[in-house]
């Protein structure tokens, strides 16, 4: 339970302390555009995709995967991520 605290005072503190934090190109900003983050996008950017989803499909939980969907509902509905499904694939809470 302590580690779950924690990483819910660190989530705030990025958010706060970051104001890119959800933009890519807060990616490691003191590198710059040279960090390995942004060079591995910029390669990747024309791969080609089994699916493609539009921003508006991945907030309403409607692509073909059940788990992304049933995680994104309730992301949506709490406010945040269920650490359950994070421990189950061997991810970060």
């Amino acid at each position: 339970m302590v580690w779950g605290r924690t990483l819910a005072r660190l989530r705030t503190h990025i958010k706060v302390s970051c104001s890119r934090y959800d933009d890519l190109s807060g990616l490691y900003p003191q590198f710059g555009n040279d960090s390995w983050a942004q060079k591995t996008l910029q390669d990747h950017a024309g791969d080609v995709r089994e699916h493609v989803y539009s921003a508006a499909e991945l907030e309403l939980g409607r692509t073909h995967d059940a788990l992304w969907n049933a995680a994104q509902l309730d992301m949506v509905r709490a406010g945040k991520s269920a650490c359950v499904l994070h421990c189950r694939h061997s991810l970060p809470c």
